[in-house]
């Protein structure tokens, strides 16, 4: 890539990062209502009380463990939670950008740099990425580990790397430790990598499994031990996906980048969109 190019591209994320705070600025006072219930349950935890809602009482009334782990760090530091899950929310919102470009770049290497510009505007103006990006919630997390994943796989995949590919897998177990739905993810890389790789899966990709899914396989064991159930209380109140939140600016630039994805990538990666 000659010098010119690269800072052209360099200047383009720059203002599409500065577009993208322009959207999410009128948000930043909004904190999820949601929210609130990790930041009560990280208090807890950092007070001794253990990870619950009322003392005493074993609800996991929470539905992003890995989240409200995270935020017991500030709280044990006695830094303000919601301050410091509206800057991680929102570092996530703007590393999820930076990353898609790269996704593009990967995926479309000889597409012209006004191309890959229409492609990150589009990304940056969705409304629920500016929504969310400082909700205090784990939204921005979830997909900053999901387009990462995508960009690993979409690497791995043209490169032939199947280091890429482990990694990969590796962000989307993350995704199954902040939302109970994520392990649906793990299980199709765990699919995919069993049919693309019929005669001899290459070890780095089987560690990755072995590891990813003992570790989950471990957190549910122990979730069920202290909660009883390894399914949050709050999946039996409402349905975990509420389509009403999805505008159509987000449909539509959902549904550009999976057909975009679809002609390049596995099937796999483009579940992440």
């Amino acid at each position: 890539m000659c010098r010119h190019s690269l800072l052209t591209k360099i200047r383009f994320q720059l203002i599409l990062t500065g577009l993208f705070v322009v959207f999410a600025t009128p948000f930043v006072r909004w904190i999820a209502d949601d929210a609130w219930i990790s930041f009560r349950y990280a208090a807890n935890l950092a007070a001794g009380h253990g990870l619950v809602y009322n003392v005493g009482e074993r609800v996991e009334g929470m539905s992003n463990m890995l989240w409200t782990l995270f935020l017991a760090l500030p709280a044990a530091l006695r830094i303000r939670v919601e301050t410091a899950a509206v800057v991680a929310s929102a570092l996530c919102a703007a590393g999820t950008l930076w990353i898609a470009f790269r996704l593009f770049d990967t995926i479309a290497p000889a597409a012209p740099v006004s191309m890959q510009f229409t492609f990150g505007r589009l990304l940056a103006a969705a409304m629920p990425s500016a929504f969310y990006a400082t909700s205090g919630m784990e939204t921005s997390a979830v997909s900053l580990c999901l387009t990462g994943a995508a960009f690993l796989h979409a690497r791995g995949h043209l490169l032939r790397r199947d280091a890429d590919h482990a990694a990969a897998i590796f962000c989307v177990a993350i995704v199954a430790f902040l939302r109970p739905e994520g392990v649906l993810f793990l299980a199709a890389d765990a699919i995919w990598s069993a049919v693309r790789y019929r005669r001899r899966m290459p070890r780095p990709i089987v560690r990755a499994l072995v590891v990813a899914g003992g570790a989950f396989a471990s957190y549910l064991a122990g979730k069920t031990h202290y909660y009883g159930s390894p399914i949050p209380n709050p999946y039996w109140a409402r349905p975990p996906i509420q389509w009403h939140y999805i505008d159509p600016i987000g449909r539509a630039t959902h549904a550009a980048l999976g057909t975009a994805l679809g002609r390049a990538l596995p099937p796999h990666s483009v579940l992440a969109f």
